[in-house]
């Protein structure tokens, strides 16, 4: 009885992960078909960078003409601790080889598992240019890869 409780808290962990990932698909789908029949977004498309020695597997990649242009992960914390503040800290540097290789970089990230964790979210959204909670992924995210997308910069 006890590890059958055990796991069944497991269980549930990736519950919200996966309905938060579904949710992201559906955003950035609606965003690419506002941009029209050119652009397309895959799910796990790996982004070679480094010299082509070392690469990225990102949840979702927006190409344009089949060119990558933005790769985007997608994260739903429903616990504080440290795998979030080292998500946070492995995401700058994904950020910034993605950048040299010229692909943005896009982190959709929320859960309950912020609300223990102010200091971490702070740090993440002054680091991370381009990081997007449910809310302000649903007011701005379609329009801002508009406008990445159609000339303009990311923030």
């Amino acid at each position: 009885m006890g590890v059958q409780i055990g796991l069944e808290s497991h269980r549930r962990k990736s519950t919200g992960g996966r309905v938060f990932h579904d949710w992201s698909r559906n955003l950035l789908e609606s965003a690419c078909a506002l941009l029209g029949p050119e652009y397309e977004l895959r799910s796990e498309e790996k982004i070679p960078y480094v010299g082509g020695l070392t690469a990225k597997k990102v949840d979702f990649a927006i190409l344009h003409k089949e060119k990558l242009r933005i790769g985007v992960e997608v994260n739903f914390f429903t616990i504080h601790g440290s795998k979030p503040s080292e998500i946070k800290r492995a995401y700058e540097n994904v950020s910034r080889n993605l950048l040299g290789v010229h692909v943005d970089f896009v982190w959709i990230t929320d859960g309950i598992g912020y609300l223990k964790m102010q200091r971490s979210l702070t740090e993440a959204f002054e680091s991370q240019l381009n990081i997007y909670n449910y809310n302000t992924a649903q007011r701005y995210l379609k329009e801002d890869i508009l406008d990445f997308l159609t000339g303009a910069k990311f923030k």
